[in-house]
């Protein structure tokens, strides 16, 4: 249920969902679509972001670490979702699965994120790790084919999906996906000396060289 709605001086606009004993604020939003008061349900658009986006969570009024929230969060679908024998949970608006050149490694990756995507962030965010030249533009160059070939916002934007991505950008998602990926697995290797087990010495070698 929406709990809270304001303009706050350092926030902007920004929303407050209590999920349970969850509070979660979300912060520097360009839109608002579901009101104080209103009950919401997963999947649903509750705003949009403008060039920012703040997430606060507080549990039973005790601040939380949105990073391992959402980690936690993560983990608790993955495991649902094995225990039913289904899939992993995709957006509303993403009905095809994205298959990413690690397909074989998933599981293993999966489980390295679970447990170090929140340093990850932690360290691109103070500036411990920086994302490698090559990658940073090769992402560019990818965000600017998919604008130009109108991939973005196919779609109504959502949390989930906030560039509202749809079938036409599956191609585009896969890039993206396989950069990341990549990018994740070569901070691994340069910052904990952590590898796929299904990497080679000769492969190790080259993921502690930085570019």
């Amino acid at each position: 249920m929406v709990s809270g709605i304001g303009n706050d001086p350092i926030l902007g606009i920004c929303q407050t969902i209590r999920y349970g004993e969850y509070e979660v604020t979300y912060g520097h939003l360009s839109n608002v679509f579901a009101q104080f008061g209103q009950r919401v349900k997963a999947g649903q658009t509750v705003a949009l972001s403008g060039d920012k986006l703040h997430i606060g969570i507080r549990f039973k009024g005790e601040e939380l670490n949105p990073l391992e929230f959402l980690t936690m969060l993560y983990g608790n679908i993955q495991a649902l979702c094995h225990a039913d024998g289904g899939e992993a949970a995709t957006s509303p608006n993403m009905e095809m699965a994205l298959t990413t050149d690690y397909e074989q490694d998933r599981q293993e990756i999966e489980e390295l994120m679970l447990r170090f995507l929140p340093y990850y962030m932690e360290d691109l965010q103070r500036g411990a790790y920086r994302l490698p030249p090559h990658t940073e533009q090769s992402l560019r160059h990818v965000f600017t084919m998919g604008a130009v070939k109108e991939y973005f916002y196919e779609n109504m934007p959502s949390i989930s999906n906030p560039l509202g991505l749809g079938h036409k950008a599956m191609p585009l998602a896969c890039k993206v996906q396989n950069l990341l990926i990549a990018d994740f697995l070569h901070y691994l290797a340069l910052r904990h000396g952590v590898y796929l087990s299904t990497m080679g010495d000769d492969v190790k070698k080259n993921s502690t060289t930085k570019p």
